[in-house]
């Protein structure tokens, strides 16, 4: 268990959402080229799914310029949610103490390849346990 939990924490530091920064120097600027979307939470159910298929949409479209020394919006943790994230290539996301910040980026090559393996994985899994293909 303790050996996971290190494994886990070790894979967790090549992503850029897992490293708190606490250092005011750290913060990225904020750069807009148009204000950013005010996603607002989903009040119906179609309102939900639409919100759902504009931000998986997004994630096939190319994610344009962006730059390490740049984030499009700062959000408190309280406002980071999917339909706001979603509409955004970076966010700055302060955590509930106030203490530090993660940086979001949206990365379209991990969330494809994260899609695939998600797709895949009920088939594999099926063969590995020696189960009929549904």
């Amino acid at each position: 268990m303790h050996t996971r939990a290190a494994e886990a924490r070790a894979k967790a530091k090549e992503y850029t959402d897992a490293r708190l920064m606490t250092e005011a120097a750290d913060f990225p600027a904020v750069h807009r080229k148009k204000p950013a979307p005010v996603g607002t939470k989903p009040d119906s159910r179609a309102q939900f799914i639409s919100k759902a298929i504009a931000g998986i949409t997004k994630q096939f479209l190319p994610e344009g310029e962006h730059r390490e020394d740049r984030v499009e919006d700062v959000l408190s943790s309280t406002d980071a949610r999917w339909w706001r994230l979603a509409n955004l290539n970076s966010a700055l996301v302060s955590n509930a103490e106030g203490s530090g910040a993660w940086r979001y980026q949206r990365d379209a090559k991990h969330y494809r390849r994260a899609l695939a393996e998600s797709i895949a994985l009920p088939r594999g899994a099926h063969s590995s346990l020696g189960l009929a293909e549904p």
